[in-house]
């Protein structure tokens, strides 16, 4: 049988016949700890400590785009949502907006301040309405490139890592982030095949679903909603 203080493990994993070790999977808490995970077999328990750091932004994702408008651009909003049970630091994060010709960065846009569980940040043209309340950054009209392909990530520029991605119109596997060693992939999983046809958004819905395939969490709404509730 297996245990776990903070974080969480299967009840138990199988040693196959003539074998050793068997392999499991840890899932970590939210938060920084120091984690005791325990095997028992009979009278016998071994332990091995697990050292969780808090990184920036867990469970914070790319929730809503509308990089598509049906005449000029200035309505274009990326909505970023915490899908996790705690509060999330936002410093040393930045949204990355990368062109499929190219397959680099061409802008970005630096995040701060803290997002509460279950909140929204919403980018956006200066015409879009967000609800009071919901923290707003104000982007350029034209800011969002409208694909074949093209995408966004929330970048860690402390650790150089991807938080979340999407890409639309097409795969995004191997593209380059000013300053960063790379190459990165926005592709999760399988690239969706959704796209903004001009009167829409991308979503994912319920807010927050993440399985890690983009094929799956992602889907065209002709109801807009930049920071509330995705409505299908």
């Amino acid at each position: 049988t297996l245990s776990a203080v903070s974080g969480t493990v299967p009840a138990s994993v199988t040693v196959p016949a003539d074998e050793y070790m068997a392999t499991f999977t840890y899932t970590a808490p939210d938060t920084a700890v120091t984690d005791t995970v325990t095997a028992t077999l009979g009278t016998t328990s071994l332990t091995s400590t697990i050292d969780v750091t808090a990184g920036l932004a867990p469970g914070l994702v790319i929730n809503e785009v509308d990089y598509d408008q049906p005449s000029t651009d200035t309505a274009e909003f990326v909505e970023l949502y915490n899908a996790s049970s705690s509060t999330i630091t936002l410093d040393g994060l930045s949204l990355v907006l990368i062109n499929g010709s190219s397959n680099s960065e061409y802008n970005r846009f630096d995040l701060t301040g803290t997002l509460a569980p279950g909140a929204f940040l919403v980018l956006a043209n200066s015409g879009v309405t967000v609800p009071g309340g919901v923290t707003t950054i104000t982007i350029p009209s034209n800011s969002l490139q409208n694909g074949a392909p093209d995408g966004m990530a929330i970048f860690n520029t402390t650790t150089e890592e991807i938080v979340d991605a999407l890409c639309w119109e097409g795969a995004m596997p191997a593209v380059t982030i000013a300053g960063a060693a790379g190459p990165f992939s926005l592709v999760e999983g399988t690239a969706t095949t959704e796209d903004d046809t001009g009167a829409g958004s991308l979503i994912r819905h319920p807010d927050g679903t993440d399985t890690d395939d983009a094929s799956v969490d992602w889907s065209f709404t002709t109801t807009p909603t930049p920071g509330s509730t995705n409505t299908p």
